[in-house]
């Protein structure tokens, strides 16, 4: 055990542009470890190895303190080797670090060092919160009535984005930390502490394209699966504003004018809910028990949307006639038409209902998608549970912000 002094390192990356450049192909040189000499009978008396050797320290160092440091420096060499190399200097005072070396500083040699009684002193502003993020761009548009985001056809752009403290960095930032060497870079006029993890990350920050669907999973989970991996993912723009309407909840609901019935109070949940999912182009299932009033509450979801476009319920022939029924008595006024059978035709519609049948619907898929609908009903939809099925495949080809099963 040294009875006059001990020794510490301090890491100085002042010189970061010149350590970068290794143009002359040799090694690149990451930063330095200044020596510091320490009194151990009093802990307040420090100074640099260099200020030692050219007598510029406190004398209460002692006339032993040079000796007692070159062999401190020599048993801190023994627990981490690149700090013989000092012995080589006539005066032991800085140590240029590889890349590798400095490296090796952030883990196991600093514990290694510790333990043997060097610290290892970072810079006072080196930042380690840097953090990358998987991020769902969307396209143009706006989760918006009118503008469904759905609607796009466009890809979603799913990419990492890198942040230091929250804040997120600019294309050029992560340019630059895309070509960085070392473990520690400036970045924004401080250290930061860089993951090669990270690095890699900022290299290929482009992850790939996603369809609506596989963006909004995205959204309302917080995850996505990466290279097998699962990291956390957030939407950015309209994505973000259509997750955070999705899950603020439903607004209380009022019955629109027009609708001649009383709903109850889960009708009236249902169908605040169907208007916020008809409002963000969204489709659903309302799965209420038979008998509970489903055909009711979409009657009225048809009235407090007052689209100019009709609404075409499909549905099985049996239920035709409960369909035009119940409009007839819950909204009267409102035009009802089946589309159905040999006369059937959709000349001079004015809003209202259009009612037809899984058949008539496959067979006359071509003409009901030329016409404009505001929302697409499927009554008993158990008929297009199977995607792959003809009759399902035909009711796709029908375009509208919104359809309901």
């Amino acid at each position: 055990m040294d009875a006059g002094v001990r020794i510490s390192l301090r890491l100085d990356l002042s010189a970061y542009d010149l350590f970068d450049d290794a143009s002359d192909g040799g090694v690149r040189s990451a930063g330095a470890a200044i020596v510091q000499v320490h009194s151990l009978a009093d802990p307040t008396l420090v100074a640099d190895a260099a200020a030692l050797w050219a007598g510029e320290a406190d004398d209460a160092f002692g006339p032993r303190a040079r000796v007692d440091a070159a062999l401190a420096v020599r048993r801190a060499a023994r627990v981490w080797p690149p700090l013989d190399r000092l012995s080589d200097q006539d005066v032991p005072d800085v140590l240029a670090l590889t890349e590798e070396e400095l490296n090796d500083l952030l883990g196991v040699a600093a514990t290694r060092l510790a333990s043997a009684g060097v610290a290892v002193h970072w810079p006072r502003d080196l930042a380690q919160d840097l953090s990358a993020t998987a991020v769902v761009r969307p396209a143009p548009g706006s989760a918006t009535d009118g503008t469904g985001f759905f609607e796009s056809e466009d890809l979603l752009r799913f990419r990492w984005q890198l942040a230091l403290g929250g804040d997120p960095l600019t294309e050029s930032e992560m340019d630059a930390l895309a070509e960085a060497h070392r473990p520690v870079v400036r970045l924004r006029d401080q250290w930061v502490l860089v993951d090669p993890a990270l690095v890699r990350k900022a290299r290929k920050r482009d992850l790939g394209l996603l369809d609506p669907v596989d963006a909004l999973s995205v959204a309302l989970t917080g995850t996505a699966d990466v290279d097998g991996e699962t990291v956390e993912a957030v939407p950015a723009g309209a994505l973000a504003t259509l997750r955070d309407r999705l899950t603020a909840g439903v607004r209380p609901a009022e019955p629109p004018p027009g609708l001649h019935a009383t709903l109850r109070d889960y009708q009236l949940r249902g169908l605040a809910w169907l208007d916020l999912m008809t409002s963000l182009g969204l489709g659903g299932c309302l799965a209420d028990d038979m008998g509970l009033g489903k055909t009711v509450t979409l009657i009225a979801l048809h009235l407090k949307r007052a689209r100019r476009e009709p609404t075409l319920v499909v549905c099985p022939a049996s239920l035709l006639g409960n369909w035009q029924r119940e409009i007839t008595r819950f909204a009267p006024g409102v035009p009802v038409r089946r589309f159905h059978g040999p006369d059937r035709s959709l000349d001079d519609l004015d809003g209202g209902f259009v009612l037809t049948t899984y058949g008539t619907m496959r067979s006359a898929a071509p003409a009901l998608a030329e016409q404009p609908w505001g929302m697409v009903v499927a009554d008993e939809a158990q008929h297009v549970k199977n995607p792959y099925s003809a009759t399902a495949k035909a009711l796709r080809t029908i375009p509208t912000p919104r359809g309901w099963p």
